[in-house]
């Protein structure tokens, strides 16, 4: 059997991986000819249908189960970790759809937006190297912002729209 070798998953500075070498061609020749079939037309609502690929897929089926679990419990959906935002705007469509009129239920996401930090020195494998480094699963500047927009927008098919049912909480 072949070693997988991986790459590809950006943060602003750096390339950390889960995936394969093989996989990350299959996703860059979709990209390929999504963009191609953006330009002759084709609507980006097609287009995200046309290119998700199984993995996401199971994503998103993973959160709906999740979130199956709370509708029937009050309070808010806390993430802590947002990196770019997926997970929250999944988490925004679900409860449009699970949870349309809940006014009461929140989506906050918390994150410094700028990766870790600093890291602890327990935080190293055997052969004395961080798994993580200062500075991982950081986003370009002013992500927070852009994300922001994105939700609202997203949001705004929500039949309650007029209320802002999302927060961003940057730390440090």
């Amino acid at each position: 059997m072949p070693q997988i070798q991986s790459e590809d998953y950006l943060t602003a500075d750096r390339v950390i991986s889960r995936r394969s070498i093989e996989s990350n061609a299959n996703r860059r020749d979709r990209e390929t000819e999504a963009k191609a079939m953006l330009n002759e037309g084709v609507s980006f609502e097609t287009l995200n249908l046309l290119t998700i690929d199984r993995q996401s897929i199971s994503r998103i089926l993973y959160y709906a189960k999740i979130y199956e679990e709370v509708v029937s419990v009050p309070g808010v959906i806390c993430e802590f970790g947002v990196h770019y935002g997926s997970t929250m705007n999944i988490l925004l469509n679900l409860r449009g759809i699970k949870e349309s009129y809940n006014v009461s239920r929140k989506l906050f996401g918390f994150d410094t937006f700028s990766g870790f930090p600093h890291i602890h020195p327990d935080d190293q494998n055997d052969r004395n190297q961080n798994l993580v480094n200062k500075g991982d699963n950081s986003v370009y500047q002013n992500h927070e912002e852009r994300l922001s927009r994105l939700l609202t927008i997203n949001e705004a098919e929500s039949p309650v729209s007029h209320l802002k049912r999302f927060e961003l909480v940057k730390g440090v």
